[in-house]
Formats: structure tokens, C-alpha cells, sequence
């Protein structure tokens, strides 16, 4: 795969799997999203990056929730934690976790990640 290539892959219950290739980005080119019916669980495969987080509670929606893509794109704040995602890695989104991946840790670099969706009707 070469960056931006993203692949769907299906799994069982519901379940699917994005594999993603991508070059980080800058902070100001990232927005903090949520999700309402899946959990992410992000698995940084080969690569760096920063992902931050925060609670959509202390975030002032910029594109209210989009049923058919389930996301939800908020305003940066001020309250936000950066982790920092390698290789082996991976954080789990729930539906309450804004989160704004794909952010570079000190250059622009290649990251494979694959983000497993899981319906929050299944648990």
C-alpha cells in the first residue's frame, strides 16, 4: 500500500477493519472527531504519531453528526492529552473520547495503522 491508500476489510459480527497508509500531518491539519456507533481501536503497525484526546463534553462541535459516515468533527480545545503511537501500539476510542490522530511527532513521516471498528450494539 502507498500513502493514502486505505483499505476495508470485513470481519465477522458486524465487525471491519480499516487499513490505512498516510504521512503525518501537522497539528493545525488534524480535527478532533467522535464516533457514536463504533469503537476504534487504533493499532499503529509501522511508523510514529501523536494522537491526541479529550472529552467531547469540553468541545465545541465544528460539523454536527453525520448518521451514514457516524462521525461528529469538533473545535480545537484546550483540554487535550497527546499520546504518542508506535509500532505495537494502539488506544482505544470510545464514543466519548474525541480524538485527533494522525499528527506528526517532530517531522512528517509514513504511518501504517489499521483502526478496527466495533459496533457499540454488539457489547
Amino acid at each position: 500500500m502507498e500513502p493514502g491508500d486505505v483499505a476495508r476489510v470485513e470481519l465477522s459480527d458486524g465487525l471491519f477493519a480499516m487499513e490505512q497508509v498516510y504521512m503525518t500531518k501537522e497539528e493545525k491539519e488534524g480535527r478532533f472527531e467522535s464516533h457514536r456507533k463504533y469503537i476504534d481501536i487504533q493499532a499503529v503497525i509501522a511508523g510514529n504519531e501523536i494522537a491526541q484526546t479529550s472529552d467531547i463534553k469540553v468541545l465545541t462541535v465544528e460539523t454536527p453528526y453525520d448518521e451514514e459516515k457516524d462521525v461528529t468533527f469538533y473545535k480545537d480545545g484546550v483540554d487535550k492529552a497527546e499520546h504518542l503511537l508506535s509500532s505495537g501500539i494502539y488506544a482505544v476510542f470510545y464514543p466519548s473520547d474525541a480524538h485527533k490522530p494522525c499528527l506528526m511527532r517532530n517531522k512528517s513521516e509514513i504511518v501504517y495503522k489499521t483502526v478496527v471498528k466495533v459496533p457499540i450494539e454488539k457489547l
